[in-house]
């Protein structure tokens, strides 16, 4: 039997318009994702596509892209192929279009040697020409979450913990907790008589944030071309963030 599912529609980009009216656009792309590892055999054509919707629509400098997704390192420590050309199709995002792109920091901290950010390409968010945002969790009084990865990648964090979720029927609400916005069955030991869905919440609302400085008047960050990603990594990091506990990371 194969370990590829069938094709998954993946949740890759938000972004919103301003003006006389607003909104948001959101593009989907169906790809296939390995069941155990979270590869993806067609990354690159999904950022190829939200590349092209933001210059159809007219979003240069005004978008911002969420991506609920990483793939797992290789233990040969070898980088495929394909991550490095979803990376070059991002890199083409956040540099030639001014559009920085919003990550889950991952919820792997609980596996033994995974605390930090390890997975493709969050972990590669320190590069120079790879501005990527790397969003973490943590609770309501500022401290991490015990699977919310951390490290040297890791740009800011966001409450999410004990966030009350819309359900999927639109009528009630529960209680979720995670870095990013997406909705899966977790299998555990503690949990292997039942199914937790989770859902994970905490890097949409810096992308939502983001967002919203982009739609202000006067953006309270250099806007200026082919250095607009870092700029709002960089503002996300010294200016609109702080520690809530003593040694805790900066939260949005």
């Amino acid at each position: 039997m194969s370990s590829w599912s069938a094709a998954v529609a993946c949740h890759v980009c938000l972004w919103g318009h301003w003006g006389e009216s607003s909104g948001a656009h959101v593009c989907c792309r169906r790809c296939s994702v390995h069941a155990s590892s979270h590869r993806t055999s067609d990354g690159e054509a999904v950022f190829d596509i939200i590349h092209e919707d933001i210059i159809s629509r007219g979003l240069e400098k005004k978008a911002v892209v969420s991506v609920a997704w990483g793939e797992d390192p290789d233990p040969a420590g070898v980088v495929p192929r394909r991550v490095l050309d979803s990376i070059d199709a991002q890199r083409r995002i956040m540099l030639d279009l001014d559009v920085p792109i919003v990550y889950a920091a991952g919820n792997n901290a609980h596996i033994s040697g995974r605390t930090d950010i390890d997975t493709y390409p969050q972990r590669f968010a320190n590069d120079a020409d790879l501005p990527l945002i790397n969003v973490g969790n943590v609770d309501t009084s500022g401290s991490f979450s015990p699977t919310s990865q951390r490290g040297p990648a890791l740009t800011v964090s966001a409450v999410g913990m004990g966030i009350t979720c819309a359900d999927s029927t639109g009528t009630g609400s529960h209680l979720a907790s995670g870095t990013s916005f997406c909705e899966w069955l977790v299998p555990s030991v503690i949990q292997k008589m039942s199914r937790l869905i989770k859902m994970l919440v905490a890097a949409p609302q810096v992308a939502g944030l983001l967002a919203y400085f982009l739609s202000l008047n006067t953006v309270p960050f250099d806007t200026g071309t082919g250095s607009l990603a870092q700029n709002v990594k960089n503002f996300l990091r010294n200016t609109a963030s702080r520690s809530r506990v003593q040694g805790g990371p900066n939260v949005a």
